[in-house]
């Protein structure tokens, strides 16, 4: 379990998966106006998702209240303070 672990843990570089992602339907970008900007017929994706796999530092421990908190949060918070890592 844990080797299993620990593959996925490289595999998903920090907790993202890059994902192939197809749209089956037009996508079209609509201006500020309310007019069709551009079309996008099928648009196929390459996008990162993430896992829900967290690694958080010690330090980073001490950003979260004693209450319950969503782990997006804790990114935020981090991302303000200039940390770079979890």
């Amino acid at each position: 379990m844990l080797k299993r672990l620990v593959q996925l843990i490289k595999l998903s570089k920090r907790g993202a998966l890059q994902r192939d992602y197809k749209i089956s339907y037009g996508v079209c970008e609509i201006k500020e106006n309310g007019f069709l900007k551009t079309l996008i017929e099928k648009l196929n994706m390459n996008i990162f998702i993430n896992t829900g796999l967290y690694l958080i530092s010690r330090k980073l421990l001490k950003l979260i209240p004693s209450n319950y908190y969503d782990v997006t949060d804790l990114i935020k918070k981090a991302k303000k303070k200039n940390h770079r890592k979890l």
